[in-house]
């Protein structure tokens, strides 16, 4: 993620790692010198490498704050934690409710591509029109997208686990 956004912007301010209070700093500092341009700020629903999360409802209530915009990686958890395999945006309660969700169907869901999903009817049109090369190269064929929907099943299913891990549930930030 990080190379994407140096790739997207020299505008790049990182954080240290959980820490919703430096964040918080950040985005008031940047909104102090400019009010209007739109701010995104990434993060991963589980960091693989450490096996922690975001407070999502922490950090989305700071973005709105500075009306900035959230967009949460699910790549690591969707599928494979939380109730219905919803991941962390599940496990905290905040199905819905995020600004951005972005997903690959290369890991739980045994198939390759990803998603992006907003209920913000401005954000779909804009991706629609402006990803139209990136959607149209790279489209699922039947097969992928047969695994993905048969992989989503099964995460959804009653058969799967519903619970977190308790070292996960307690892993998540609080900062």
């Amino acid at each position: 993620m990080l190379q994407a956004a140096h790739a997207a912007s020299r505008n790049v301010h990182r954080v240290p790692h959980l820490d919703n209070e430096a964040v918080h700093a950040v985005l008031r500092e940047l909104r102090d010198r400019d009010p209007h341009h739109a701010i995104l700020v990434v993060t991963e629903g589980l960091f693989p490498m450490d096996a922690d999360s975001p407070d999502l409802a922490r950090l989305q209530d700071i973005c709105h704050e500075f009306e900035t915009t959230i967009l949460v990686d699910v790549a690591h958890d969707l599928g494979s934690t939380g109730p219905a395999g919803q991941g962390q945006i599940g496990i905290q309660q905040l199905a819905g409710q995020v600004d951005l969700v972005m997903g690959s169907f290369s890991k739980t869901f045994a198939s390759n591509g990803g998603f992006v999903a907003t209920a913000s009817p401005a954000v779909r049109s804009y991706i629609e029109t402006y990803a139209t090369s990136h959607v149209f190269s790279n489209a699922l064929s039947p097969a992928q997208t047969a695994a993905a929907n048969a992989a989503l099943r099964i995460a959804m299913s009653p058969e799967r686990s519903t619970a977190a891990p308790a070292d996960t549930r307690r892993r998540v930030g609080t900062a």
